[in-house]
């Protein structure tokens, strides 16, 4: 069975008249009850900006994975055209300032996968990868043998103007995350 932490500090409780358990313990409780004042603390002199704002963009500054959320007020008395324009410049403002980057489509099609499965740009990557972490450098006959060798005429050529484009725009943080909202992905 597979626990989170919260769920695991809590069964801690029932150990706490172990003494191995004692200082764990006390240190989790002492984390939870002082981490809202810790921000609070770091914030002063942010009076003109929301807390909540402030505290992410404090908390995406010092540890940048728990930089996925934001906090908004919405007037819900405000018509919803107005609503949905200004929450859409808000996101990109958000995501322009913290360097989050864009992916010109908003979903991707079937016909975007068999072209990369035609280029062979995820094995091309895969193999980019491989070459780096064993600091090779694998020159560009070698992947087009390695990854079209059954193919017949300016295979060179594809690779240069398909494949190798298209593994830049695909491998990217704002490709990523788009396929990972696409296929409901949430970790």
């Amino acid at each position: 069975m597979d626990l989170s932490v919260v769920q695991v500090m809590s069964m801690a409780e029932e150990f706490h008249k172990d003494e191995k358990y004692v200082a764990a313990w006390e240190a989790f409780n002492w984390g939870m009850t002082t981490s809202n004042e810790w921000i609070q603390e770091r914030l002063k002199g942010k009076e003109d900006e929301a807390l909540q704002d402030a505290a992410a963009d404090y908390m995406n500054l010092k540890f940048p994975a728990t930089g996925n959320f934001v906090y908004a007020e919405i007037d819900i008395h405000a018509p919803l055209d107005d609503l949905v324009e200004s929450f859409r410049d808000w996101v990109q403002k958000i995501k322009s300032d913290r360097g989050i980057p864009f992916h010109e489509k908003s979903r991707f099609s079937d016909l975007d996968f068999k072209r990369w499965h035609k280029y062979a740009v995820l094995p091309y990557f895969d193999l980019k990868l491989w070459a780096a972490s064993k600091d090779v450098r694998i020159p560009d006959y070698l992947y087009v043998k390695a990854l079209f060798g059954d193919l017949q005429g300016d295979i060179d050529g594809m690779f240069r103007k398909n494949t190798k484009p298209l593994e830049k725009v695909v491998m990217t943080q704002g490709c990523l995350d788009q396929l990972r909202n696409q296929g409901n992905i949430h970790y």
